[in-house]
């Protein structure tokens, strides 16, 4: 039976990645959760950049560090709850991973992930190379401001819906669509302003 203190199976989820052999339902729960991170895991390798051969320590790792917070009481919850949590530490391994690799390029055609950002750069100026764009698309999303960079690494890193995301930011589906939209105008006129100064 269904926790209603805990509706969405949180506590359930804490008690697999603790101890995923107390019981078939656990250990059921923790392959669920495992593939789910490992998939994360995977597709920040594969599209993002760092070496792939990290990957499985990373997410090893990351899924240690969060259950010792579980069992140690550090873990507070939050919106995308304990499986969010734990892509959070990925994302911060995986990071650290990268700056150690020195490894920054896409793995993926950036039109793909970016579409609305990258028809900024169109065909009258193919003397900057694709390359280059990305190193300015780069530099443009540290210009953001923190709330409108969330909004953009959520939806096209994290792969979340505008209503998860708005969920998150305690605000409506709507609401986080507008802001996404005023992040990528932004973006768009800081790139504009400075691929020339490049």
């Amino acid at each position: 039976m269904e926790n209603s203190d805990d509706p969405l199976g949180q506590q359930l989820i804490i008690e697999a990645i603790i101890d995923s052999h107390r019981s078939a339902k656990h250990r059921a729960v923790f392959i669920t959760v495992y593939k789910e991170v490992r998939a994360y895991t995977f597709f920040l390798y594969r599209i993002y950049g760092g070496n792939i051969e990290n990957a499985p320590v990373t997410m090893h790792d990351a899924i240690l560090d969060a259950r010792a917070n579980f069992i140690n009481g550090k873990y507070k919850p939050t919106p995308s709850g304990p499986v969010g949590y734990i892509k959070g530490f990925i994302k911060i391994k995986w990071k650290n991973d990268l700056r150690k690799s020195k490894s920054m390029k896409r793995k993926k055609n950036i039109e793909n992930e970016l579409p609305a950002i990258y028809n900024t750069f169109d065909s009258t100026e193919d003397k900057i190379k694709k390359d280059e764009n990305l190193a300015l698309l780069y530099k443009g999303l540290a210009q953001l401001p923190n709330k409108q960079k969330a909004i953009l690494e959520a939806f096209y890193l994290d792969k979340k819906s505008m209503k998860e995301i708005g969920d998150e930011l305690g605000i409506k589906e709507n609401t986080a669509k507008q802001r996404k939209f005023v992040a990528i105008r932004k973006l768009r006129e800081w790139i504009k302003i400075n691929l020339n100064k490049e």
